[in-house]
């Protein structure tokens, strides 16, 4: 793999993973905050069972999926391709594949609806044109996690 495909991917994998730390940051306050809201709602409201049930299933899916932990696992995944990009100067070009995958092996599992808003949005950054069309939905996640682009 030439150099210059491998400065792409490390770029779009540090993208990919600042979108994923975004995107399950977001959703693990939101999930919070509304698991506090209808907390409070059980004890003024006169649906107190269907309230009581949307707190349970918020802290089911925060105990279960724990946004706010895959969130900081992706945090640091990008800090690592971070690392290897402000150094990729000083690396041969078999010294940065070698590193680039040793870092790959520990990436996070991110959202698939990212990954095509995480590589049309590099592309944007590196000035290539891309022929990728984004879904509503893609673009929909891509907002919530900060990083919109049009394509």
């Amino acid at each position: 793999m030439p150099r210059d495909a491998v400065l792409f991917d490390l770029g779009y994998s540090i993208r990919l993973e600042k979108m994923q730390a975004s995107f399950l940051g977001r959703v693990d306050r939101a999930s919070n905050f509304l698991q506090m809201m209808l907390g409070a709602a059980v004890i003024a409201s006169a649906w107190p069972i269907p309230t009581g049930i949307a707190v349970s299933a918020l802290a089911a899916f925060s105990f279960v999926y724990q946004p706010g932990a895959k969130a900081t696992e992706a945090r640091a995944q990008k800090q690592r391709y971070e690392k290897l990009l402000a150094k990729e100067s000083e690396l041969s070009d078999q010294q940065l594949k070698l590193a680039f995958g040793d870092i790959q092996a520990t990436d996070s599992y991110v959202m698939g609806a990212l990954v095509n808003p995480a590589f049309v949005a590099e592309c944007v950054r590196l000035g290539r044109p891309t022929d990728h069309k984004l879904t509503k939905y893609e673009s929909i996640i891509a907002f919530i996690a900060g990083d919109l682009v049009s394509a």
